[in-house]
């Protein structure tokens, strides 16, 4: 069995997880497409992408529709190469209209409406390119490279059929004020059905948790955390990325959080990281925008444009 990679670009805020064995590579998410979001050691997919060379996905994963989740995807489309998209609403949508929101509106809103278009945008380019689309809730398990297993473990099936109608709803609306409303609640839920993930490959497990907070989370999903080697903090490490019971059930040795280091929208809260030592003191904190953020991340950054983990002969390295 060959090297597995499991990096975390460091695309500001947003998600971005690059996933590789032995020369071929998918992709989690694709962070944003906001040329302001990238200063400092921030990279955009596309730009970290040709730094490693990278010109062709054999998959690319999609949790959810936010624009620091999907418009990154939709950037490298005429870019990289990509086999198979795997992505939670696989919907007869791509012809519908695009949603144009005026600039009086709150940014949250015509952002939702970017991220929208651009997975119309994405759905269609697959359909012109004859590129498969799966539906990863219905597979529930996919095998990208050998010894590879990810698995889908949230939304609940009843969540996410909820969702997709609503998509399907926005997709036939004409009116602005109809429009309006149907973006700002899927905007407001979107979180709540984003995918959260089970990698395991090697012996180790990594929970990617997405956006999708564990107030919403079933028994196995936990025992991941109970069980696992990493956690992707969900939500950018905000402070509804804890609950007690996740709390209760921690038994990972690493912690990452995918967020900017000017700690927009109150994430990487200091709270966060103070109640997950004071349940687990030996835990390690990575942080994909922080060079330093005392006390609770004092490593040397060797690589400030990503951290990753590599997986070899059933031993773990980790990469900052």
């Amino acid at each position: 069995m060959g090297t597995t990679e499991v990096t975390f670009v460091n695309v500001g805020y947003g998600d971005a997880i690059l996933i590789g064995q032995d020369g071929r590579y998918g992709i989690i998410d694709g962070g944003s497409s906001l040329a302001e979001e990238f200063v400092g050691n921030r990279r955009s997919l596309s730009d970290y992408l040709r730094m490693r060379g990278v010109k062709t996905l054999e998959f690319a994963i999609i949790t959810h529709i936010h624009e620091d989740h999907v418009c990154g995807i939709e950037a490298i489309l005429d870019e990289v190469e990509i086999g198979r998209f795997y992505l939670p609403y696989v919907l007869p949508i791509a012809d519908a209209p695009d949603i144009h929101l005026p600039s009086s509106l709150p940014f949250n809103l015509r952002a939702y409406a970017k991220a929208y278009n651009a997975y119309k945008a994405i759905l269609s380019y697959a359909v012109t390119n004859d590129i498969p689309c799966t539906n990863i809730l219905e597979v529930g398990t996919i095998n990208p490279f050998d010894g590879m297993t990810i698995n889908v473990l949230e939304p609940r099936h009843a969540q996410a059929d909820e969702y997709t109608n609503a998509l399907q709803t926005l997709a036939t609306l004409t009116e602005y004020e109809m429009q309006r409303k149907a973006v700002r609640h899927l905007d407001a839920t979107s979180n709540d059905h984003s995918l959260v993930l089970a990698l395991e490959s090697q012996g180790y497990s990594f929970l990617l948790a997405s956006d999708n907070c564990p107030a919403n989370w079933q028994k196995e999903t936990f025992s991941f955390v109970q069980n696992g080697n990493v956690l992707k903090l969900p939500h950018h490490g905000q402070t509804d990325a804890l609950d007690d019971t996740l709390l209760a059930h921690l038994g990972v040795d690493w912690i990452v959080t995918c967020s900017s280091s000017d700690r927009r929208n109150a994430s990487s809260h200091p709270f966060v990281y103070e109640r997950l030592l004071a349940t687990k003191a030996e835990l390690k904190l990575l942080f994909t925008d922080e060079v330093r953020y005392e006390p609770f991340f004092t490593e040397e950054r060797t690589n400030v444009h990503a951290l990753g983990f590599l997986i070899q002969d059933e031993t773990m390295n980790v990469i900052v």
